[in-house]
C-alpha cells in the first residue's frame, strides 16, 4: 500500500474514532425551535444546534447575546434556554432497564421548564440544580433565571395536589403549593422564610425570552411525531402569534403575551376580562380583601 494511501486510512480512522465519542451518550430528545446561535458542548467538541438537531446525554447547552433553543426530551419534557444561557444534562433515562430518572443543572443564564413523564412515573427521580439551590420538581412549568450575584426561581404552573421544592445554599427548604410563586437567593444571604408573588412582567418575560422564533410544530407534543413529521421552516399560525405547541396548554391566562409591552398594568391575574361577571379592580393579591363582603364571590365569580 502507498504511504499516502496509508496515511489517509489512519486519519479516516481516527476521526471516526474522535467522532463516534463525542456520541457515545444516548440520544435524549430533539431541538423543536432556535434562533440565531446555540450549541451543545460534549467531550469538548462543539456541535451547532438547528432545527431536529439530536441531544444527547452528558450535553451542555449553550445559547449566545441572542441565541434561543427549545429542547423537546424522549419523556415528552421541554426545556427552553433564552439568550445567554446554558445548561448540563447530568442524567437521563426514561424506556429503558433503568427506573425514569432525569438531572438538569442550570449553570446560567434563563430556562423554562415544562415536566413531563419522568415527573410523573418517578418524582424522586428528577431534580433541577443550581449553584444556589436544589429543586424538586413533582409535575409543574418553572421558571430560573442564574446570575452571578442573584438566582430567581419561579413555580408559573402547579397541578393540583403536587408541589415543588427549593433548597437554598443554607439548606433551608422552601415548599411552593401554589403557581406563580417564586424565591430570590443571593451568595452568602439566608434563603426567605416564605415564597413570594410572581409578579406579570416576570412570568411574560420568561415566557417572551426563552421562546424561540423558528419553531417546529408539535400537535401531540410527542417526541415519535416530531422525529418522524418535523422539518425546518415549517411555521403553523400558533406558532406565528409567539406561542409554542408545547406552550399551548400551559399559558397562566389562556392567552398569549402582548409583544408590545411587557405587562398590562390594569390586567388582574387568574381573571379573564371577557368575562361578563368580571368585576374590574378586584385584586386577589390584596391582603386586605374580605370575600365575605362581596356578595358576589372572589373576583366577581357569582
Amino acid at each position: 500500500m502507498k504511504p499516502v494511501q496509508l496515511w489517509a486510512l489512519i486519519v479516516l480512522f481516527l476521526s471516526a474514532g474522535f467522532c463516534s465519542s463525542a456520541y457515545s451518550s444516548p440520544r435524549v430528545g430533539l431541538v423543536i425551535g432556535f434562533d440565531q446561535e446555540a450549541w451543545a458542548m460534549n467531550n469538548g467538541m462543539r456541535r451547532e444546534l438547528v432545527m431536529k438537531s439530536e441531544v444527547f446525554a452528558t450535553d451542555t447547552i449553550v445559547t449566545d447575546a441572542t441565541g434561543k433553543v427549545q429542547i423537546l426530551f424522549e419523556d415528552d419534557s421541554v426545556i427552553s434556554l433564552g439568550p445567554s444561557s446554558s445548561i448540563s444534562i447530568e442524567q437521563f433515562s426514561f424506556g429503558s432497564a433503568q427506573s425514569p430518572a432525569m438531572s438538569i443543572k442550570l449553570v446560567q443564564g434563563l430556562s423554562r421548564f415544562v415536566s413531563g413523564k419522568v415527573v410523573e412515573q418517578n418524582p424522586e427521580g428528577f431534580t433541577i440544580s443550581s449553584p444556589l439551590a436544589v429543586i424538586g420538581i413533582r409535575g409543574t412549568i418553572t421558571q430560573h433565571n442564574i446570575q452571578s450575584e442573584l438566582e430567581s426561581h419561579y413555580v408559573e404552573q402547579l397541578d393540583p395536589g403536587h408541589v415543588v421544592t427549593i433548597q437554598g445554599p443554607d439548606g433551608h427548604v422552601l415548599e411552593f403549593f401554589s403557581s406563580l410563586t417564586g424565591v430570590d437567593l443571593r451568595p452568602g444571604m439566608p434563603t426567605p422564610r416564605e415564597p413570594r408573588p410572581m409578579i406579570p412582567n416576570e412570568s411574560q418575560r420568561g415566557q417572551q425570552e426563552t421562546q424561540p422564533g423558528q419553531l417546529g410544530f408539535d400537535p401531540q407534543h410527542d417526541l415519535e411525531a416530531v422525529d418522524r413529521d418535523l422539518e425546518p421552516g415549517i411555521t403553523p399560525s400558533l406558532v406565528e402569534i409567539g406561542v409554542s405547541s408545547a406552550q399551548e396548554h400551559t399559558l397562566p391566562y389562556n392567552d398569549p403575551p402582548d409583544p408590545d409591552s411587557d405587562f398590562d398594568p390594569d390586567y388582574i391575574p387568574g381573571y379573564d376580562p371577557d368575562d361578563p361577571d368580571y368585576i374590574p379592580g378586584y385584586d386577589p393579591d390584596d391582603p386586605d380583601y374580605d370575600p365575605n363582603d362581596d356578595p358576589t364571590g372572589p373576583g366577581g365569580q357569582p
